[in-house]
């Protein structure tokens, strides 16, 4: 505290004292100056003493100042538009925005945006917040949305589980408007998604962080082409953009079914030196919240300026990757007026503050197949417990769909499947862990269980991708062996065997 009272002293902390240039290997206390003075220039008082507290000291010069960053955390530049996109197909759990979901439709596809809950009243339920047309894709490009029945959405996908039960299932869409533009709204594309009872969830958006509440851009904000915004999606992932303009209106849709809006928010994607034609979005974004840089969410993107699919040799548009957003005002109040619920953004101020929706939360009915498992879910509370149970957990998320497509659509694996117990290896699973006392069989048809796990593993190797291949021999490094357990032996050996590979 005495050296950081000096005039010059920008810091104090402990770290290796150099001579030369060289570390010496010494422990010092090491004192950060704007600039090094000879002793001369200096008081008695403001000399730097060689030793304190029988530590050495040293003196080295950063003649810059430190200073917040915060204020550019939101310059994030913009992608190549239309050009090859990592897309991020990951089952994130716990839930969190800036991830894909798809309907049970299997039409189309978007990003969960935010997580809100329902203020004013006793209703605990969490929303999860996107396009209405993300959760009423139309048949066929094309064709005009529909908004019309309650579509099962997934994360990534609704069907994406060996035998329906470990789907990754969030809920079943509550609620869609998509409006031309009326006088109170200017225009509507949002839906509400009711996350299924004991769901767990984070208040953040993947690759931004927690929320921290909202705020409503204004015409002094917008002004000056300085307001720095940001979002996730799962098509193009992080990009920047700046404000360009409020109150825009315009259209958006395919020819012949297009929409009018009257109070977008119109944002120029932040520049790139690599590419002509930066993007703030494209295709499959939809739903994404955007962000100031205070994590503040301003909007819900529902439209871009992309690339023409019917005249592909076409030149690019002047604002190819421009984006548009609704005001998050306006998607709070259509949901106010027409349903009488209020939302509020859920926040946080943590990466790791994980909550769980109300066992009892109101669900519509869905088709048998797709209703959430109450053992699925204490299997994955199980799991995570543990280093182990984690990363079994991750890869399970990582390729239950390929490998369900596997069983379902190859022959040749579907035939290896059941000819080394498959199904009846999944039958003693799921019992085993719906009941404290059964254990799994030593032999599944003459043959021992670990041996059946293990040709079951080599089939799905040889006939799956390169990732999932190398993510089995993983998996089979990892799992203990089954013969003759029951379901807390097993969760026993994986809480054992810490840390994961």
């Amino acid at each position: 505290a005495q050296l950081q009272h000096l005039p010059n002293v920008q810091g104090v902390g402990l770290g290796g004292k150099e001579r030369g240039g060289q570390p010496t290997g010494e422990t010092s206390i090491v004192v950060v100056v704007r600039k090094k003075l000879p002793a001369d220039q200096l008081s008695p008082a403001e000399v730097i003493p060689s030793e304190i507290e029988g530590l050495p000291t040293d003196v080295i010069e950063i003649a810059g100042e430190f200073r917040d960053i915060q204020s550019s955390l939101s310059h994030v530049p913009g992608v190549q538009a239309g050009g090859s996109y990592v897309e991020d197909s990951t089952a994130y759990k716990p839930v969190r925005a800036g991830t894909k979901i798809e309907p049970d439709t299997k039409r189309g596809f978007g990003t969960l945006g935010f997580l809100a809950r329902i203020t004013g009243g006793t209703d605990a339920r969490i929303m999860a917040v996107t396009c209405a047309h993300v959760c009423f894709p139309p048949a066929n490009r094309g064709d005009p949305v529909v908004v019309t029945g309650n579509p099962v959405m997934g994360q990534v996908s609704p069907d994406g589980g060996c035998s329906k039960c470990c789907s990754e299932v969030i809920g079943t869409t509550f609620k869609g408007y998509y409006e031309p533009s009326t006088a109170t709204f200017g225009g509507m594309d949002a839906a509400i998604i009711p996350l299924d009872p004991s769901t767990q969830w984070l208040a953040i958006i993947e690759g931004i962080g927690p929320v921290r509440g909202k705020y409503d851009i204004t015409s002094a904000d917008a002004s000056p082409h300085t307001y720095q915004v940001r979002k996730r999606g799962f098509r193009t992932g992080l990009t920047g953009g700046v404000v360009w303009m409020i109150n825009y209106h315009g259209t958006s849709g395919v020819t012949g079914h297009r929409r009018a809006y009257t109070n977008g928010i119109l944002i120029k994607p932040n520049s790139n030196s690599l590419y002509q034609f930066p993007a703030f979005a494209d295709h499959g974004d939809s739903g994404s919240a955007v962000v100031n840089e205070h994590n503040e969410i301003v909007g819900l993107l529902f439209s871009a300026v992309t690339l023409d699919p019917d005249n592909p040799g076409a030149p690019p548009p002047p604002q190819l990757g421009w984006g548009i957003a609704m005001p998050i005002a306006d998607v709070i109040a259509r949901f106010q007026q027409g349903d009488h619920i209020t939302l509020e953004p859920a926040t946080s101020t943590s990466l790791s503050d994980v909550q769980t929706t109300p066992a009892a939360s109101a669900a519509p009915d869905r088709p048998a197949g797709l209703r959430p498992s109450p053992l699925t879910r204490r299997v994955e509370h199980d799991l995570a417990r543990s280093d182990r149970g984690r990363a079994l957990t991750a890869l399970w998320q990582r390729h239950s769909g390929e490998i369900n497509r596997l069983i379902n659509t190859d022959r040749r694996v579907a035939v290896g499947w059941h000819r080394n117990g498959g199904p009846a290896l999944f039958q003693c699973l799921v019992r085993a862990a719906d009941g404290d006392s059964l254990t799994l069989p030593h032999e599944i048809a003459g043959r021992p269980v670990d041996d059946c796990v293990s040709a079951i593993a080599a089939l799905l190797a040889r006939h799956g991708s390169a990732e999932l291949q190398r993510d089995l021999d993983a998996w089979r490094r990892m799992l203990p062996p089954l013969s003759g357990q029951s379901y807390d032996q097993l969760l026993a050996a994986v809480e054992r065997d810490q840390p994961g590979p």
